[in-house]
């Protein structure tokens, strides 16, 4: 059994309205420029940490307690970002 139904002129203006949400740049700027503002502390983190050949530009002992503050407060900080998200896209919907 096929049904049918027409357009309200309510759906037609919550259509409209994600349609206008979604043409805008600003909205699709907000978001390249928060990856590259993550993208850029992961940088920034992984110089700090060092690796096995290249050192730490702030002379971090490898596996002592600031490497792992660090490591693991980076972590922690994208859940907290990625939940951030997350409540975002559904308040949008």
């Amino acid at each position: 059994m096929e049904f049918e139904q027409s357009a309200t002129p309510e759906m037609i203006e919550a259509a409209n309205a994600i349609v206008a949400q979604e043409k805008s740049n600003a909205k699709n700027w907000r978001c390249h420029l928060m990856c590259a503002c993550l993208l850029g502390l992961l940088f920034v983190v992984n110089l700090m940490r060092g690796s096995k050949k290249n050192p730490s530009i702030i002379n971090i002992q490898k596996c002592g307690g600031l490497d792992w503050t660090l490591f693991l407060g980076t972590i922690i900080f994208y859940v907290f970002i990625f939940y951030l998200n997350v409540l975002k896209v559904q308040e949008n919907e």
